[in-house]
């Protein structure tokens, strides 16, 4: 086969395999703080930036972590840059954004601190006016209203050039700085610190600055114009152009996947082969930014509907099936000894347990995955600080490398012992597959076959995986290590050395905080008492009806909890509530419907009125104290939802329901 025709079978593969891939879509129901996405970039460690309208989100592969609001003051105003917003991350692992408000923000990208722009630039020693900032690979530079271009790293600036113009764009290519003029023309920088061209103006400068993308040995230069857009490829490092064509709409972002060309635009994102003669859309809908990970899925952002991730190689790694689980339900203890240290640990939470190769004990629990030794001494704690998608481990099992996999509500997770004490977790959801359609994993439902491949149950199938194939997929990494060292306890004086008059000073003292506490016991509730003895309401009724292992009463189970566990929430509402159950707000609906016969929105109000019903009678709190606990935002407004609900204000309900307690 000659190398013509493997370059357009591979190309040709390119294009179905992208066409053929099924895009996630990333959104508000995800975690994202809005659906108007302008800027996205993958980060070394596996993580995505996106950056929204007013924010900046960190996604970790199954939620998101982070969601970073951006206050002016902690900016500086770059007015040479003409762009949208752009995203870039240095070695210092500093995340850079600039927006088309001229602003410049750098966070630190593990505390989603801002940081001062002012205060990094003096560190690394550039001016403090600039007009424009560029990274390109290890390279940071900045331009001044001089135009000096002053060049430099993430510790230190070193070099400073005099440009004619303010560069557009600054690229790499092997240890060489390239850079692109609105004009069209691109230069390289020579050692003695000339700047020298290498491509000349185009006859038609760009309307908007030009978009630059290095892969492999080709430059591609993308240029937007009053009515047509342009896309030129030339060839490194000698700067031949190897072809030109145009394309439609105002062009957001360029990248390569072998000889495919993905340009994305405000009219979707169009694949072109080598020479832009063969050409396929893959979305029709006005994008803002493309990039790709290193993993070559391809993330693209969206003016109003959220952030696209696409991958096919990704999506087999899971197999989703609707035929039924074949094995029996493992039980929820593996001995008699995981039983009792669940009983003392994580009494009533515990959903699953096993035995680990190295005779670890893994207790699957409502609030996460406890390891533990054979004395009931807690080694670690994994849960959605560690990584998991929710706390709520439904599953757990052990593959034949002695890897331990479970399953919560909507991921799975793989946890490895690296040291003693410390684990890595790494866990996969909706980017890698695991498209469940609102639907759950199921509770003790996880086994490995004799071959190694891993099934889990949910509700309505099985999902099949091998745990080789997820060996070198690039997912973010928790590390959870062992708690440090407790600092040793100061000597006191031994009892006998207080004084009497000190002892019965204690006694006293002891005696009326004893009689305070119970009377501030016997006027409130504690916040979990006064939920769960808020009255039955429709999930309870529904649940004391079905079966423990039903799959209707653990979703009601879940919901009960979630809106117990939040009810105080002022702003707890069916977003917020989608998200704490992991599902689609529609589904959540839909379900809610058909069991309960009420609306999420409903259902939150009336656990909010129960719950002030039986404050109001059972307790001393005033109404702004019951508004704050029933999650109303101010005593007015509660009383007037309560008027609606019960037809009296609620100082009329507890005078009525006093009265009738002591005619009783």
């Amino acid at each position: 086969m000659n190398r013509k025709l493997r370059k357009t079978l591979t190309v040709l593969f390119v294009l179905a395999s992208i066409a053929v891939s099924a895009s996630v879509r990333i959104g508000m129901r995800d975690g994202l703080a809005e659906s108007r996405t302008r800027a996205v970039l993958p980060l070394p460690d596996g993580r995505v930036a996106i950056a929204t309208t007013a924010t900046v989100d960190i996604f970790d592969g199954t939620r998101f972590t982070m969601s970073v609001e951006l206050p002016p003051a902690k900016s500086i105003n770059i007015e040479g840059y003409e762009g949208g917003r752009r995203l870039y991350i240095d070695k210092s692992n500093r995340l850079w954004l600039k927006n088309d408000r001229h602003q410049l923000y750098i966070l630190d990208i593990d505390s989603g601190v801002p940081l001062s722009p002012d205060s990094v630039m003096k560190s690394i020693g550039f001016p403090e006016n600039v007009s424009n900032v560029y990274l390109a690979g290890d390279t940071i530079a900045v331009i001044t209203p001089e135009n000096k271009l002053c060049i430099g790293t993430h510790r230190h600036c070193g070099t400073a050039i005099t440009v004619t113009d303010i560069p557009d764009d600054i690229v790499t290519h092997s240890g060489k700085l390239l850079l692109g003029f609105r004009s069209g023309r691109i230069c390289t920088i020579k050692p003695d610190g000339t700047i020298a061209s290498a491509v000349p103006p185009s006859a038609q400068p760009a309307k908007s600055p030009l978009i630059i993308n290095v892969s492999g040995n080709s430059l591609y230069i993308g240029s937007s114009h009053t009515d047509s857009s342009a896309i030129t490829a030339y060839s490194l490092p000698l700067f031949e152009q190897e072809y030109s064509f145009g394309t439609s709409g105002t062009i957001s972002g360029i990248s390569a996947v072998n000889d495919t060309l993905l340009v994305a635009s405000n009219r979707g994102l169009s694949a072109y082969s080598h020479g832009g003669s063969k050409t396929k859309t893959l979305l029709n809908e006005p994008l803002t930014a493309i990039a790709l990970d290193n993993q070559c899925g391809i993330w693209t952002t969206t003016s109003g509907n959220g952030a696209i991730f696409t991958d096919k190689r990704r999506e087999s790694l899971f197999k989703i099936d609707t035929t039924a689980y074949r094995n029996r339900t493992s039980p929820t203890f593996c001995s008699k000894l995981a039983q009792q240290l669940a009983d003392t640990i994580a009494p009533g939470i515990t959903n699953c347990s096993l035995y680990g190769s190295d005779g670890t004990i893994w207790l699957g629990t409502r609030k996460g995955l406890i390891a533990t030794d054979s004395t009931g001494r807690i080694i670690a704690v994994i849960d959605r600080t560690s990584g998991l998608s929710t706390d709520n481990v439904q599953s757990v099992c052990l593959d034949k490398n002695g890897s331990i996999w479970i399953t919560t509500a909507n991921g799975i997770s793989r946890i490895v012992t690296t040291a003693p004490g410390t684990f890595s977790v790494t866990s996969f959801g909706q980017l890698d597959g695991i498209l469940l359609d609102g639907r759950e994993f199921r509770q003790a439902r996880m086994y490995a076959d004799t071959s190694g491949i891993i099934h889990a149950a949910f509700s309505g199938g099985v999902c099949s995986f091998s745990p080789d194939s997820l060996l070198n997929t690039s997912r973010y990494t928790y590390t959870v290590t062992p708690p440090g060292p407790t600092e040793p306890t100061k000597q006191t004086s031994p009892w006998w050395a207080i004084t009497g008059f000190a002892a019965m000073l204690l006694s006293i003292m002891f005696v009326v905080l004893k009689k305070r506490i119970r009377s501030k016991k016997r006027k409130e509730y504690s916040r979990r008492e006064f939920l769960l003895s808020a009255g039955a309401n429709a999930a309870g009724k529904i649940i004391e009806k079905k079966r423990l292992d039903d799959p209707d009463a653990e979703f009601l189970y879940k919901l009960q909890n979630a809106v117990e566990e939040n009810l105080t929430e002022k702003k707890l509402n069916v977003q917020i509530l989608s998200r704490i159950m992991a599902m689609d707000r529609t589904v959540l609906y839909r379900r809610m419907m058909a069991l309960t016969g009420l609306t999420p929105s409903v259902y939150i109000k009336t656990a909010r009125m129960n719950a002030a019903r039986q404050l109001l009678t059972e307790t001393n709190l005033g109404i702004a104290d019951i508004a704050t606990k029933a999650g109303f935002a101010s005593p007015k407004y509660f009383s007037k939802v309560f008027r609606q609900h019960f037809g009296k204000s609620p100082a009329d309900f507890r005078n009525e329901a006093a009265n009738n307690h002591l005619n009783t």
